[in-house]
């Protein structure tokens, strides 16, 4: 049988088609935001990045907070911050995460660094104690791969025990068995650890994701060749000047509340995030942590003398009746200060793991927004 002979057209568009599938399986995995740069404060997660443990604890940390009371004073590696991750000696650790701009490929083996340190200092309270103790034991960082928002679906990297006090780029090379979409950086214990403990690990200045050969480990992408995607975070950098030279409100015949004022509808937004700590529901109780609920407080009034816009506030749905008096928890804050119902919306999420972007503080079951327009 004769055989009819391939042009040189066809052979050539062949050529090119394997040659553009293999550089597109070769491509370099960038993070949004990798270097965690951000308004420094407590419980505010680096923009690009989610709090993935939903325990009931606060998020983790963007230092370093100017005179913090976590004492964590670390020189940034990079930029003008960095991410800080504890884990608790009643055994809840911290993890962020996000979807990546392009997916991890099955089979393709990658080599990843990213810069981590321990904090000598990271003074916080005790959930066993109760009392100020320092997190500065040494603990692990690991590496996850999902399918979903904060998904674990395979274990990709664990660190060794983080000792150092300075910085150092540590190295790992992986390889996932199927297509992976979400990453998150989770602290842990020491291997073989039965009991929690109180420790910390800092990281910054993060590596693309890059496509190696898996047997001669070599990048198969020119790492000087690689320009980060710019990413633009929102920059919550708080108020016009410390809180002792703000202007104070008195508010609904509240009083003399202490209630700071920002000028600016930009700043409400870093006013979430500066009170996002002191902001959420006690575990499984309809008692906020702080029962007051200045922080919160403070946030709707600003909203309220902002024009026209709607403070929305988000929580879980949850069993029983505990969803329902923790709806009324939050009216009866609002009605205390005299704040209008048109000001607030609540929104009920079917679980906190379905929470998707726009909404900020997230810190024990409660998320906020701020929105243009009222009801």
């Amino acid at each position: 049988m004769n055989q009819i002979p391939h042009s040189p057209f066809s052979i050539l568009h062949c050529f090119l088609f394997l040659l553009s599938f293999q550089l597109a399986a070769q491509e370099a995995v960038f993070l949004k935001n990798p270097s965690f740069e951000d308004a420094p404060g407590y419980g505010a997660v680096p923009g690009g990045w989610r709090n993935c443990a939903f325990n009931n604890e606060s998020p983790p940390d963007t230092h370093p907070v100017e005179n913090g009371l976590f004492q964590v004073t670390q020189t940034p590696s990079d930029g003008d911050t960095y991410l800080g991750m504890v884990a608790r000696d009643i055994g809840t650790v911290e993890s962020v995460g996000q979807e990546l701009l392009t997916p991890l490929k099955g089979g393709q083996c990658y080599s990843f660094s990213i810069h981590l340190c321990r904090s000598g200092t990271l003074f916080s309270s005790s959930r066993v104690t109760m009392k100020p103790v320092n997190f500065n034991q040494p603990i692990v960082l690991r590496l996850w791969g999902g399918l979903s928002p904060c998904g674990k679906k395979s274990l990709l990297a664990v660190s060794p025990l983080i000792e150092n006090l300075d910085w150092k780029k540590y190295t790992f090379q992986f390889r996932p068995d199927e297509n992976l979409n979400w990453i998150s950086f989770e602290v842990y214990y020491v291997k073989g650890t039965t009991t929690g403990y109180n420790g910390n690990i800092l990281m910054d200045s993060a590596a693309p994701f890059l496509p190696i050969d898996c047997e001669s480990k070599q990048p198969l992408v020119d790492p000087d060749t690689l320009q980060q995607p710019k990413y633009n975070y929102e920059n919550y950098r708080l108020l016009s000047g410390p809180p002792s030279k703000l202007s104070h409100l008195t508010f609904g015949g509240y009083g003399d509340s202490g209630f700071r004022v920002v000028d600016k509808v930009a700043d409400i937004n870093g006013l979430i995030k500066d009170n996002c700590s002191q902001i959420g529901f006690q575990s499984g109780s309809s008692y906020l942590t702080n029962e007051l609920g200045m922080a919160l407080k403070e946030i709707a009034v600003n909203v309220f003398r902002h024009g026209d816009l709607t403070l929305k506030i988000g929580i879980p749905n949850t069993d029983g009746s505990l969803l329902s008096k923790r709806k009324k928890t939050l009216k009866r804050i609002f009605r205390e200060i005299g704040l209008p119902k048109k000001i607030y919306e609540i929104i009920v999420f079917p679980n906190s793991s379905l929470v998707e972007g726009g909404w900020l503080c997230g810190h024990q079951d409660i998320w906020l927004q701020v929105e243009n327009g009222r009801k």
